[in-house]
């Protein structure tokens, strides 16, 4: 990922993301800044330059007024004030609603909003060329993958309560990363060393998620496809070579491609750099001046960060290491990202600890130094590093599914060891509706004997280890536990069906005695 470069520049942004409203609707402003870390910040909004109340990083405007129309900026203690961001808000029969951030490359939604409480028919939106782009009565109109050349005057018709109205509204596409430059990492300016090439650009603030990828081109000829990385290597460079080189910059969906222009070097004994604009890809272009530098060594070498151990398990230390090779005697500040985001600030400490590593502290980690006075800032490459489990996460269950009162309730706390050899001793402690019924202890069952209807209730197991670096808790268990079943009550129904049952199988049998002799006596 590419940071920007210098002090630190916040960006006020709209939610929703249109720039005219009517009055009467709610908007929230966001002041977004690079890289704070952890730290709290208190944050200053402006309103055409004045002082406003605010201090968190949202400001939010409910049933907006006209006087809501202004110019909003936002800064924080550490951070220059941020430029200023247009709010209008109208009461006109319709308004044509355009996104304030527009990059290049995006997919971006128009509208043409009219005020409620009337019918609107047929909408009709223009380009910036005058020309109909949708004729429909939908209010919305998609603009796919757009350009710096789409930017320009929109405009839309409507049909609303028996009249046609017209507005208009500027469309402004921003670049979503600067024009790539190829940058000289200042090696010793002799024959034979090692050079290296960066294709240096910067992503919008807003956008710094955005993956880009680097090609390199020496001579018109690709020498590096496109990749993660930004740097080039010519090794051992020699005395009358002349080399042209470019570099290429596109997204990872390859919507958006740029590319440098045309760095020539003359290696005369020592390495001699002249940088002239030309014609790329069929494109013409002015040629500048031809501009020329010595390199000079390097202040310290590219930062390699490293961790200890190599193998992480949960609960264990683990330390980072940023590793830099300082060609003079300077003062070198450090800091520590994971997944982009910082989480230690720069110091003078080469080294971040984690006292107890949890899975959430798995991730992408870079290291940044940078000299004291900001002038030379260099990251390292990425290092992933994957936090392995130490035992799964705890499932609680019921030993017995039918559960009446005066019957034992058992319940067990399961869990398995994921690391081969994994001797960590476990304690388990279970919990009724939050309350702790069983404290922490080597067994990992729960039992209550002749259980109540009281007993009933969400149940939760947690497991930690011994030294209580690592602790887990399961999902909750639903118990209940029904009434006694009445057995006298059952009993005393099955005797007198059986009784029941007798009397009749004895009057039957009687019954064919008393035919059988009288059968007799007639014979």
């Amino acid at each position: 990922m590419l940071f920007l470069e210098g002090a630190v520049r916040p960006v006020v942004s709209f939610n929703p993301n249109w720039g005219k409203i009517f009055t009467g609707e709610t908007l929230s402003l966001t002041c977004n800044v690079d890289s704070v870390g952890r730290e709290v910040q208190e944050y200053i909004w402006y309103k055409d330059d004045k002082l406003l109340t605010t201090r968190s990083n949202q400001f939010i405007i409910k049933y907006a007024e006209t006087h809501d129309s202004a110019n909003y900026r936002c800064q924080t203690a550490t951070s220059d004030r941020s430029d200023a961001v247009k709010l209008d808000v109208s009461y006109d029969w319709i308004i044509l609603q355009v996104p304030h951030y527009v990059y290049e490359g995006d997919d971006v939604s128009l509208r043409c909003h009219n005020i409620q409480g009337h019918n609107a028919n047929k909408t009709i939106f223009y380009n910036s060329d005058n020309n109909v782009i949708q004729d429909s009565e939908s209010d919305l109109v998609s603009l796919k993958n757009v350009s710096l050349s789409m930017s320009g005057a929109y405009r839309c018709t409507k049909e609303l309560s028996g009249g046609r109205y017209s507005t208009e509204a500027m469309l402004s596409v921003r670049d979503l990363f600067s024009q790539p430059q190829i940058l000289v990492n200042p090696y010793a300016p002799k024959e034979g060393a090692n050079v290296t090439l960066m294709c240096d650009t910067s992503v919008s603030l807003l956008r710094t998620s955005t993956e880009l990828q680097f090609a390199f081109y020496r001579n018109g000829q690709n020498v590096q496809e496109f990749g993660l990385s930004n740097k080039y290597q010519i090794y051992s460079a020699q005395s009358g070579n002349s080399e042209d080189f470019t570099c290429e910059v596109k997204t990872s969906t390859s919507n958006v491609k740029k590319i440098s222009r045309v760095t020539r070097f003359h290696i005369l004994g020592c390495l001699l750099v002249t940088n002239t604009e030309m014609p790329l890809s069929g494109l013409v272009q002015k040629k500048s001046r031809d501009t020329k530098m010595y390199l000079q060594q390097e202040l310290f070498s590219f930062p390699q960060i490293k961790a200890s151990p190599q193998e992480v398990t949960e609960g264990a230390e683990m330390t980072l290491t940023c590793d830099t090779v300082p060609t003079y005697p300077t003062d070198l500040m450090f800091a520590f990202y994971r997944d982009g985001e910082m989480v230690q600030g720069f110091n003078s400490s080469s080294r971040s600890q984690v006292q107890s590593a949890q899975l959430e502290d798995s991730g992408n980690y870079t290291c940044e130094v940078r000299t004291s006075n900001y002038n030379v800032k260099k990251r390292s490459h990425v290092l992933h590093i994957q936090v392995q489990e130490l035992f799964s996460y705890p499932k609680i269950k019921l030993i017995y599914d039918l559960l009446v009162e005066k019957s034992n309730l058992t319940l067990s706390c399961d869990t398995n060891s994921t690391l081969l050899g994994n001797t960590t001793e476990l304690l388990f402690a279970f919990y009724r509706n939050e309350q702790n019924v069983q404290e922490f202890g080597l067994s990992n069952k729960y039992e209550v004997e002749s259980a109540q209807a009281a007993n009933s209730g969400v149940y939760n197991c947690e497991v930690i280890t011994a030294n209580n670096k690592v602790i887990k808790r399961s999902k909750g268990l639903n118990v209940q536990i029904q009434g006694t079943i009445n057995y006298t009550s059952n009993n005393i129904i099955r005797m007198a069906l059986s009784a029941c049952i007798l009397i009749i199988t004895l009057c039957i049998f009687l019954h064919h005695m008393k035919n059988d002799v009288m059968k007799t006596y007639d014979d």
